[in-house]
Order: C-alpha cells, then sequence, then structure tokens
C-alpha cells in the first residue's frame, strides 16, 4: 500500500489498532489480547498516551467477557497500571496494581510466580512514592515466592533483587544493599554468563554501592569490568558505555590519587 513511500512503525500501530476494533468485534477476546499487544509495544516506543486507549480498551472487553476474577484480565489491569504509573497517575495506577494483585492471588493462591510480579509492581510504585516502609515486604514477599518455586538461582530473581536492594540504599541500609548487589550479581554470571551485559549493569550498580561505603579500589574495579564486558558486547558507541565512562570520570575527578 506504501508504493514506496516510507511507513514508520507508528504508522503501523495506528493501522493495527485500527482494524483490530473493525475487524474482530465479533471475537472480544482476541480483540483483547491484540490491543493489550498494540498498547504494550506503543508504550515500549514510549508513546504513553497513544497506549492509553488500547490498554484500556483491553481492560475493558475482557471485564465484559471474562468477568473480574478472571488472570487475563489481571494480565491487561497490570499492564495500565505500568502505563498510568509513567503518565503520573499513581493513584489510578496503585488501584489497578493493587487489582491485579487481588485477581492473581485469588486465581492462582499466595505462592504463584505471577503473584510475585504483582507485588514488585506495587511495591516500584511504592518505591517511586518513596512509601520504603511498606514496599520493603512486598520485595521479601516476592522473592520468596520466586525462591520457594523456582529455587535460589532462578533469573527471575534478578529484577526483584535488584529493586530491593534499591530501596536498600535510599533508606540508608548500604550493608544490606552491598550483599543483595552481590547476590544479584552471582546470579547473572551463573544464569547469562560472565560477559553478558546485565552483568556490567550489576557491575555498575555495585560499584556506586561500594563507593558509598567508602571502598573506592573495589568500585574502580567494578566499573572498568564493566566497561570491558560492554565494550565487548555493545560496541564503543552504545549508550551505556558512555554512562559507564561518565561515571568512572566522576570518580577520577573525586579521587585524584587513582
Amino acid at each position: 500500500e506504501a508504493r514506496g513511500n516510507t511507513i514508520t512503525a507508528r504508522e503501523l500501530l495506528d493501522q493495527g489498532a485500527a482494524r483490530i476494533e473493525e475487524g474482530l468485534r465479533d471475537q472480544p477476546i482476541v480483540q483483547a489480547r491484540l490491543l493489550g499487544t498494540i498498547g504494550e509495544v506503543y508504550r515500549k516506543l514510549g508513546l504513553y498516551r497513544e497506549a492509553r486507549g488500547p490498554l484500556e480498551r483491553s481492560v475493558a472487553l475482557r471485564r465484559a467477557t471474562l468477568g473480574g476474577r478472571h488472570p487475563d484480565l489481571a494480565r491487561s489491569v497490570y499492564g495500565l497500571a505500568g502505563l498510568l504509573r509513567r503518565l503520573g497517575d499513581f493513584e489510578g495506577a496503585r488501584q489497578r496494581y493493587e487489582e491485579a494483585l487481588a485477581i492473581r492471588e485469588a486465581a492462582y493462591g499466595p505462592d504463584h510466580p505471577e503473584v510475585a510480579v504483582s507485588l514488585t509492581g506495587l511495591a516500584n510504585l511504592m518505591l517511586e512514592l518513596a512509601e520504603y516502609a511498606p514496599a520493603r515486604p512486598l520485595y521479601e514477599r516476592a522473592i520468596a515466592i520466586v525462591e520457594r518455586t523456582a529455587g535460589p538461582d532462578d533469573p527471575r530473581l534478578g529484577a526483584h533483587l535488584f529493586n530491593l536492594a534499591l530501596l536498600l540504599q535510599r533508606t540508608g541500609d548500604t550493608s544490606g544493599a552491598l550483599a543483595v548487589h552481590q547476590r544479584l550479581l552471582a546470579l547473572h554470571e551463573k544464569s547469562l554468563g560472565p560477559d553478558h551485559p546485565e552483568v556490567a549493569a550489576d557491575l555498575t550498580s555495585l560499584s556506586y554501592t561500594y563507593r558509598t561505603l567508602g571502598d573506592t579500589a573495589r568500585a574502580r574495579e567494578s566499573l572498568e569490568r564493566a566497561l570491558r564486558i560492554q565494550e565487548k558486547t555493545l560496541g564503543p558507541g552504545h549508550t551505556d558505555l558512555a554512562e559507564t565512562w561518565g561515571a568512572l570520570g566522576s570518580y577520577h575527578l573525586e579521587r585524584e590519587a587513582w
């Protein structure tokens, strides 16, 4: 249809959303799933306002066709919560996170990985709002669920551990944050390999914690290893590499002895 003209991903999404609305009216379950996908792609492209319509429509369709306690509804509600958080509608996001958590607990029981996902989503919102005290037990419960159901070395623990470390750092428990960062690094080294970009990200976070504790030697070693990994896996022009160089440069400015 383009006849040689350039079509952007945004235009494809717009066309897709319109066709889903028109062409799948007699298949609301399929329509809800595809609108949810379209909304998530909009969100990942940073088109948050454009994402809202498809995500809200997906929630409405699933609520109407599946009822208020179906796990697929929880998936749509959880996705909408994440979008509302990015749009700054924190109270709306909280309501959706809590609804998704309640549906998943009722559907799966208290110890399911999907429950852990909802716990962390709600805790992330609390972390953003500086509600540290209620967020911590949610992170800890999510970690315990994954450990019980999948084991202490499951890669899905990574996001939960990172967020807990961030909370501990912000509340002044730097030693606790260090222990969690070290566990996260070991987990990713084992599950992803020693030269994975996620390992470099862990090392960068770890360097900040070492720096806060005054261990400048380990802080520098962590950043230098992160740089070697990023140069090898991401190439010299990647923005992650620039950020790590910037962090190392700031250390040099502060510690002339380096």
